[in-house]
């Protein structure tokens, strides 16, 4: 049984969890700004974990994003009603679960990652596979296993983006909840790392990760 430590983290970290859309005019500097970050944290310059999620209700305006799910659209609204903000937006950076700013304001976003962080914990791999983790679920936490991809560049041939070459990165192709301490990884077709997380109501507690 070998015990894994995180694939970049050590110690504390911040969750930058980005919500966008390749149909939106707004968010490509949004984009840019957790490629820039993440690019940073390859780098060592940072603790942070991003993630990008894309949402599905941009797509009506004639650009199907590929990347897009109506469960990340759920996760976001969760979050506007959790935090009590008056609508849904795009760009929106959530940090750590707690704190929403504009994704593309880069000042704001990269205060926001100074807040109280996240803790990390370890991941078990056992023989048949299966990641475990070295975690005790309290009362209210569930735990999320997220699959995401390295940088993508993607050509957007329709809607408020026609034309335009994006960039992005760290981008959550799929994503479950767990209905234990386990998880067998079914890996996405894309997806070169995984996190594992762990949330209460009003919160992330802690993090894990793992590199395919």
């Amino acid at each position: 049984m070998l015990i894994v430590t995180f694939l970049i983290w050590s110690g504390p970290v911040a969750v930058l969890e980005l919500f966008t859309s390749e149909g939106c005019s707004s968010c490509p500097p949004a984009d840019e700004l957790a490629a820039e970050i993440a690019t940073e944290v390859r780098n060592g310059a940072h603790q942070v974990i991003v993630l990008s999620y894309h949402v599905d209700y941009w797509d009506r305006l004639g650009w199907t994003d590929r990347f897009a799910s109506a469960k990340n659209t759920a996760r976001q609204r969760n979050y506007v009603e959790r935090l009590g903000l008056d609508s849904m937006f795009t760009p929106q950076a959530v940090i750590n679960g707690t704190v929403s700013c504009v994704g593309s304001r880069s000042s704001e976003v990269r205060r926001a990652l100074q807040t109280k962080p996240v803790r990390t914990f370890e991941l078990i791999r056992e023989s048949a596979g299966e990641l475990r983790l070295d975690w005790e679920l309290e009362t209210g936490q569930t735990a999320l296993v997220l699959y995401v991809s390295g940088p993508i560049n993607s050509r957007v041939s329709a809607g408020e983006n026609r034309g335009r070459n994006l960039r992005h990165d760290r981008i959550v192709l799929d994503w479950e909840r767990l209905q234990g301490l386990t998880v067998k990884p079914s890996w996405p077709e894309g997806a070169d790392s995984l996190v594992v997380m762990i949330e209460s109501s009003h919160s992330i507690v802690a993090v894990s990760g793992w590199q395919r």
